[in-house]
């Protein structure tokens, strides 16, 4: 059993539903301004036959509420000075702690519970934050905070959720995918819901920030999407669950392969090898299918970024578009890789 954390969520999914998107999948321009608060617009392509996908990334959070040094840390439970916080504020709404100073910087665990001046996280954190470390408080991207309580981002909507317009999010421990749609008529009734359950609302399940979509749409114009958050430029970590894990650029603006972070040449980051069949591998798509990138460590060739149609030419600059979804699929145990803090533009 890993002692990194990884209780918060699951992202991976199966290699047959995965392969399953094949050429149906479109992934459109993006715009983004880089001030500590900005607006994303993404463009969700028009629906052909039974629909098409669109992957989406959102690389903004949520505004801290609050933010600062703790007095204690123990197990799960953080300590601040008294009356730091109102109690019960952070789990009326679902929120996590994000450590912006400490060794662990760029941790993120849900919060549980909270009183005036304690925080009870979701798991034990032992050894991973000290009481010297100062922390954010955020509360989570939703799809009700995503997308609209009643649906303004304007997905179709309908009474069951074949005929609506979907928004895939992976689930590690069923490895499949769970289906939310809004529903607008019918027992139950209105409201973001799953295929699972019509009648129970899905509002306030999380989107975490370093998690990707899968859009289906089945109208035949396309949708525009705008979301308004923060730049988050400290650093954070991203949990790499066993299989294929579905990320993205968190940052909101175009970088490379290289400097995504994902590689490291130590354990904290995914593995390299002489070859694909060894190592970890990364996967973008490129409008007609899955490009695969893994380093290569050693052998004829050179080392550094490959993919698995050429062991020699390097792809380091790969250009990785603001928000761009990126799939790793680790083939040994979890991790956490970190992606580096970045400075915003003026």
């Amino acid at each position: 059993m890993s002692s990194v954390p990884f209780l918060r969520h699951g992202l991976a999914a199966a290699a047959a539903v995965f392969l399953s998107f094949g050429s149906s999948v479109a992934v459109h321009g993006q715009s983004v301004t880089t001030a500590p608060v900005g607006a994303l617009t993404q463009q969700v392509a028009g629906g052909t036959g039974s629909g098409s996908f669109t992957f989406l990334g959102i690389p903004l959070v949520r505004a801290s509420v609050w933010q600062g040094a703790l007095t204690t840390a123990s197990g799960a439970v953080l300590n601040a000075a008294a009356n730091s916080f109102t109690a019960a504020a952070f789990s009326s709404v679902p929120h996590y702690v994000i450590i912006t100073e400490g060794s662990n910087a760029g941790l993120m665990v849900d919060i549980v519970s909270n009183t005036s001046n304690s925080i009870t996280l979701g798991e034990n954190i032992d050894g991973l934050i000290s009481s010297s470390d100062k922390i954010s408080v955020r509360p989570h991207s939703t799809l009700a905070s995503l997308f609209g309580d009643t649906n303004s981002a304007g997905f179709f909507a309908s009474n069951t959720s074949a005929a609506a317009d979907e928004i895939l999010v992976f689930n590690s421990t069923t490895q499949s995918f769970i289906n939310y749609y809004y529903k607008n008529a019918g027992l139950g009734g209105i409201g973001w819901r799953s295929s699972a359950s019509s009648s129970v609302s899905r509002a306030n399940d999380i989107i975490y920030p370093e998690q990707s979509l899968a859009i289906l749409r089945k109208q035949a114009t396309g949708l525009a999407i705008t979301s308004i958050g923060e730049v988050y430029s400290g650093a954070m970590k991203i949990p790499v669950e066993s299989g294929l894990v579905w990320t993205l650029n968190t940052t909101p603006r175009d970088t490379t392969l290289a400097s995504l972070g994902f590689y490291t040449g130590t354990s904290s980051g995914i593995t390299g090898s002489n070859t694909v069949a060894l190592a970890d591998e990364v996967l973008r798509w490129t409008g007609t299918g899955w490009e695969s990138f893994y380093y290569k460590t050693t052998g004829l060739g050179g080392i550094g970024w490959r993919t698995s149609a050429s062991s020699s030419i390097d792809r380091g600059t790969q250009a990785i578009g603001a928000g761009e979804v990126l799939v790793i699929r680790r083939k040994s145990q979890p991790l956490m890789v970190t992606r580096p803090a970045f400075a915003i533009a003026n």
